[in-house]
C-alpha cells in the first residue's frame, strides 16, 4: 500500500508540480510526465508491481484466468485502488500549498464533446493497458529485462496520451482523474468542475476490460511464443470475465 501510494504521488506530482500556471491557463511537459512515471514504476515494480493506476489494476484482474489467483487479486483490488487514490489526492492537496489557488485542471479540450473525450479515454487506455499486459506476459521476451520492460510501459503511456491527449487530455488513470477533478471542485467551489468526472472514471475501466479481452483473444491465441498448446485454446467467452 505504501508503494502504490508513493508511486501514484510521484506520478501525480510530475504532472501538478511541473505545470506552469499563468492567469487561468496551464501548460505542462510530456517529458516531465513520462520521466516521473518511469521513476515511479522503477521504484515500485518490485514491491507492488507498479500499477499506480486503478485501470491497470482492473486490467490485470480481468486478464487473470486462474480462479485461485483471481480470488487473491480480488482481495487486493480495493487495497490497491484506495492506496492509488490516496496518493493522487495527497499530491493535489500538497499542490495547493505550493501554488496557492492554482489547481491542475483535467477536462476535455475546448471544442471537444464529452462523448468524444470518453471514446478517446477508452481507446487510449486500451492501448496503454494492452501494452502492459503483453510485456508482462511470462512468455514475452521483455519480461525478464526490467529496465527495457519499464521503458516499454512508458512508451505505452506515451502512445495512449498521444492518441487521446488532444481530445480528452489523455488522463488514462481514474485515480488522477478523480483527484484532479475533486481538487478543482474544492479550489473553485464550482460544481461545474466535475461534470466530466465520469469520463475519467468509466473510460479507463472500459479500456481495461477491452484490453484484457483482446490480450487473451489475440496475443495469447495467436502470438504466444513458447507454449504451443495454448495457441489451440478456444476464444474466451466475453461473459467469463
Amino acid at each position: 500500500m505504501i508503494s502504490e501510494f508513493s508511486g501514484t504521488f510521484i506520478l501525480a506530482g510530475s504532472i501538478i508540480y511541473m505545470t506552469v500556471y499563468d492567469q487561468g491557463s496551464q501548460s505542462n511537459s510530456l517529458f516531465a510526465i513520462l520521466a516521473g512515471f518511469f521513476v515511479a514504476v522503477t521504484l515500485t515494480r518490485e514491491i507492488s508491481g507498479g500499477h499506480l493506476n486503478p485501470g491497470v489494476t482492473f486490467a490485470i484482474y480481468f486478464a487473470e484466468q486462474d480462479r485461485r489467483e483471481k480470488g487473491e487479486k480480488a482481495n487486493q483490488l480495493w487495497m490497491y485502488i484506495v492506496s492509488q487514490l490516496a496518493g493522487a489526492l495527497s499530491a493535489v492537496f500538497f499542490g495547493w500549498i505550493i501554488y496557492d489557488d492554482n489547481s491542475f485542471k483535467m477536462a476535455p479540450h475546448e471544442g471537444s464533446h464529452a462523448s468524444e473525450a470518453f471514446a478517446m479515454e477508452v481507446f487510449g487506455s486500451f492501448v496503454f493497458y494492452l501494452i502492459i499486459l503483453v510485456q508482462g506476459d511470462k512468455d514475452a521476451k521483455l519480461y525478464n529485462d526490467k529496465t527495457v520492460s519499464t521503458i516499454v510501459v512508458v512508451a505505452g503511456l506515451c502512445a495512449g496520451i498521444a492518441m487521446s491527449g488532444n481530445v480528452s487530455g489523455g488522463c488514462l488513470n481514474p485515480a488522477l482523474g478523480f483527484a484532479f477533478n475533486l481538487g478543482r471542485l474544492l479550489a473553485t467551489a464550482k460544481i461545474d468542475e466535475v461534470r466530466y468526472l465520469w469520463v475519467y472514471l468509466l473510460g479507463p475501466i472500459l479500456g481495461a476490460f477491452t484490453a484484457a479481452y483482446f490480450y487473451h483473444n489475440l496475443f495469447r491465441r495467436y502470438f504466444e511464443l513458447e507454449n504451443s498448446d495454448e495457441k489451440k485454446t478456444k476464444l474466451i467467452p466475453l461473459e467469463e470475465f
